[in-house]
């Protein structure tokens, strides 16, 4: 049941999903490969301002260089991945996270032998 505080929404009882569940599907980007993707919770769900994705990219797979005007905060559950933020390569494992800036050119690589699967936390637009 929401609340209404100083006219702002705020939700009374939780939001839990089975993530299980979720049917991931890929991601449509120009040069994606093996990579899938679900909103886990977002606006849709709730007065959110920032919104949790999952993504599994299988081996070999990868997101091309690209950026735009928000921010990732992301954090790995299984697998090894390379990130490569304004030219800089990292290797992340699970239980890694990292901070990719707002208009910094990025991209993510599966260099392991299992599904790369991480969280990806983004803030939403507010119109």
């Amino acid at each position: 049941m929401p609340v209404i505080f100083a006219m702002e929404v705020y939700l009374v009882e939780p939001i839990i999903k089975d993530v299980k569940k979720i049917k991931l599907v890929p991601v449509e980007m120009e040069g994606a490969e093996k990579t899938y993707m679900a909103w886990l919770i977002s606006d849709k769900d709730a007065p959110v301002t920032f919104a949790m994705r999952i993504f599994k990219v299988e081996p070999g797979g990868k997101i091309p260089l690209h950026s735009h005007w928000y921010c990732h905060e992301i954090f790995c559950l299984q697998g090894k991945g390379k990130v490569t933020v304004a030219g800089k390569e990292y290797i992340m494992e699970a239980w890694n996270a990292v901070y990719v800036p707002p208009e910094v050119p990025h991209s993510y690589e599966n260099i392991g032998d299992e599904d790369w699967i991480f969280l990806c936390m983004i803030p939403l637009k507010n119109d």
